[in-house]
């Protein structure tokens, strides 16, 4: 990141600079949001070298941006299968940083019931 206004960034957070209007590679906006946050200052903590930026990424479009624009995709509330088949788009470098939750419960209603629980936000939350 260079530094920077944070403006580009505000933009991308506040909708001002998003849209739904397709990039030519028919990805929404997330190109845009990427070139804001490369040319943002950095707030953290001192760091050696670049802050690390990976994308949310499912499907193949998404994962193949992630590759290319970042240091690679966190696959967030997706199924085993997709972790491997994120490697594969991904190649073997880019990080792949997936998200799997483990349940430690022998009852399966009860295990169903603490699934369900910490799922609900993700499925009922319109997004």
């Amino acid at each position: 990141m260079k530094p920077a206004t944070v403006r580009g960034l505000q933009e991308v957070r506040d909708g001002t600079r998003t849209s739904r209007r397709l990039d030519p590679d028919g990805r929404h906006g997330v190109r845009a949001y990427l070139d804001a946050i490369e040319n943002s200052m950095w707030w953290g903590p001192e760091l050696q070298g670049e802050p690390p930026i990976v994308l949310a990424a499912l499907g193949p479009l998404m994962l193949k941006l992630a590759g290319e624009r970042t240091l690679g995709a966190h696959p967030f509330f997706a199924a085993p299968e997709n972790t491997k088949r994120s490697r594969e788009i991904l190649g073997p470098k880019p990080w792949r940083c997936p998200e799997q939750k483990v349940l430690f419960e022998t009852d399966p209603e009860k295990a169903r019931i603490r699934a369900r629980a910490a799922m609900a936000p993700r499925l009922c939350s319109g997004r």
